[in-house]
């Protein structure tokens, strides 16, 4: 992609088509993206999802009730600590009035229950503990060596509704606007709102219902002219 505007185009809809169109990076296909022969997933797709019977991932659904929160069978990269309240039930669950972590999450957990059976099990990456000490995209890329690993409800790492899958479809890259100093109204259907700068974003979980179709990503950077992306670099002469 090449960005050659210093501004962007805000254009009021449903985010539907947009979430599922990022949820084929996952191996997820719904409506107008249900073909799993024109989007090509990531390699690596775990997110707590189990098939009815274990028989088609193609129609894979998120594991127990309090998805992404994990469970016996599955487990999602999880969210950060401050993200969570306990619920009436006095389980964990999400508290959707928080957009952003603080950076500490349970990494230990997650790595149990997503590589309960498999030669990754024994083996998480330095750094993985209840109060991990790496990234998300770092365990993803630890876990592209051990693809074949399962959880307890069936789930591996590659892709199984749409193989083999292509590494690094889960970064995306997306313009930041500074909302508070904006001149332009940042609202609607506005016009040529200048970016602050592009950021590279790794998508941790898909959007689904149970998270009001947000997805959750960690902020992996800003986007430099070095990087594949690029955008306009001026450059002045005399």
């Amino acid at each position: 992609m090449c960005f050659k505007r210093s501004g962007v185009n805000l254009l009021p809809s449903s985010d539907q088509a947009a979430m599922d169109g990022l949820n084929t990076r996952f191996d997820i296909y719904a409506n107008s993206f249900n073909s799993c022969l024109l989007y090509i997933p990531d390699q690596n797709v775990r997110k707590g999802y189990t098939a009815p019977g274990n028989a088609n991932w193609c129609s894979a659904v998120q594991s127990g009730s309090s998805w992404p929160i994990a469970d016996a069978d599955a487990a999602a990269l999880p969210p950060d600590e401050n993200m969570l309240v306990v619920s009436q039930d006095g389980s964990p669950a999400v508290d959707r009035n928080v957009a952003t972590g603080n950076g500490t999450w349970n990494c230990a957990d997650y790595w149990n229950l997503a590589h309960l059976v498999g030669p990754g099990r024994d083996s998480p990456p330095p750094g993985c503990t209840d109060r991990a000490t790496i990234s998300r995209y770092s365990v993803y890329q630890y876990e592209l060596n051990f693809l074949g690993d399962r959880s307890r409800g069936g789930e591996y790492g590659g892709p199984e509704c749409s193989p083999p899958g292509v590494a690094g479809r889960r970064i995306i890259y997306v313009p930041i606007i500074n909302c508070g100093s904006s001149p332009v109204p940042v609202r609607g259907s506005a016009g040529n709102v200048p970016v602050a700068a592009f950021g590279k974003f790794f998508l941790t979980l898909p959007a689904n219902e149970k998270n009001d179709w947000s997805p959750y990503a960690e902020f992996m950077g800003l986007i430099k002219p070095s990087d594949k992306l690029s955008y306009d670099v001026v450059q002045l002469y005399r």
